[in-house]
C-alpha cells in the first residue's frame, strides 16, 4: 500500500462504498453465488493472492479480507488501487481506479469506481503482497462484491515455496523452472530457501513438496470433495463489524478511514 494516495479523494468514493459495507457484513444466503475467487496464503512466507478458480471471467467490484487477530499487515499490502487497476498495470481493471477502503490488521477493503469493468481471467493469479503476518496466525475470511450480490470466497492455507511458476501449484512446470534457472544468482524465481541461488537444495524443497502433483484444493472442492486448507469465510469480529459499519455510513462524508484507523488500533 502506497500511503494514502487513492483513500482521501472524493471523486473515488461513490456508491462503491455501500458494496464495501455490504462486503463487510457478508451476503445473505439468497444473494450470495458460487464464487470463483478464492484467498490463497502461502504458509512459507505470509504471501497472499486472489486467484480466479472458474472456467470463466469472474467480475470483481469489491473485497475485503477480515482477521478477527488482528493478522493483516496493510503496510505490505499490495492493493488493486496501487496496482493493477486502470491507472497501474490494467490486468484487473482496465477502465477504471480503484480505491482503498480500509487498511487495519483486522480489515483490508478496496473497491472499484465503477460496476462491472473489474474480473479475473480463468487461472489468473493476482498477488497482495506479504499481507499474512506468520506470528499472529488464525483465521482468515474474504467477501467479494460483484454488482450488488456479496459471496464469501474460499481460503486456501498452503505451502507454496516450491511454487517457483507462481500459478499456486507444485508440478513438473516448477522443476522446469528450477532446471532453466539451475545456479543461478540473478534469476531467483526458483530460489525456494530464499539462500539467494538456485541450488540442490531448491530441488530437494520442490521434490519434498505436499503439494507435488496432487490435486489444487480447489479442484477438489468444485468437485464436491472438503478442500484442503479451506476455512469458511468468518463473521467479522465485533471490532471489525464496527468500523465496517462506520465505513458504511460515512463514506460518503469522506473521512472515515482515518477515523476507524484510530478505533481500531
Amino acid at each position: 500500500m502506497k500511503g494514502a494516495t487513492k483513500r482521501e479523494s472524493g471523486a473515488r468514493r461513490p456508491v462503491r462504498a455501500v458494496l464495501l459495507a455490504i462486503t463487510a457484513v457478508g451476503a445473505s444466503a439468497a444473494a450470495a453465488r458460487a464464487q470463483g475467487i478464492s484467498l490463497v496464503i502461502d504458509t512459507s512466507r505470509g504471501a497472499a493472492f486472489l486467484k480466479n478458480t472458474a472456467p470463466s471471467v469472474e467480475p470483481i467490484d469489491a473485497y475485503q479480507i477480515t482477521s478477527p487477530d488482528g493478522a493483516l499487515l496493510p503496510a505490505l499490502w499490495a492493493s488493486i488501487a496501487d496496482n493493477y487497476d486502470a491507472d497501474d498495470d490494467q490486468s484487473v481493471d482496465a477502465m477504471a481506479p480503484w480505491f482503498e477502503i480500509a487498511g487495519l490488521p483486522i480489515s483490508l477493503a478496496e473497491a472499484s469506481t465503477s460496476t462491472g469493468s473489474a474480473g479475473l481471467s480463468p487461472g489468473q493469479v493476482v498477488s497482495l503482497g506479504l499481507i499474512y503476518d506468520l506470528s499472529v496466525g488464525g483465521s482468515v475470511g474474504i467477501s467479494i462484491a460483484d454488482g450488488v450480490v456479496t459471496s464469501p470466497g474460499s481460503i486456501f492455507f498452503l505451502d507454496l515455496a516450491a511454487d517457483y511458476d507462481g500459478d499456486l501449484d507444485v508440478d513438473a512446470q516448477d522443476y522446469a523452472v528450477y532446471a532453466a534457472t539451475y545456479g543461478s544468482t540473478l534469476d531467483l524465481r526458483a530460489d525456494g530457501n530464499l539462500d539467494g541461488r538456485v541450488d540442490a537444495a531448491d530441488y530437494t524443497l520442490w521434490r519434498d513438496s505436499p503439494l507435488l502433483d496432487a490435486a489444487p484444493p480447489w479442484a477438489l472442492a468444485a468437485g464436491g470433495t472438503a478442500s484442503l486448507g479451506a476455512i469458511a469465510a468468518p463473521e467479522p469480529s465485533g471490532a471489525a463489524a464496527a468500523c465496517v459499519g462506520v465505513l458504511g455510513a460515512a463514506l460518503r462524508r469522506r473521512p472515515p478511514v482515518r477515523a476507524c484507523r484510530r478505533a481500531a488500533w
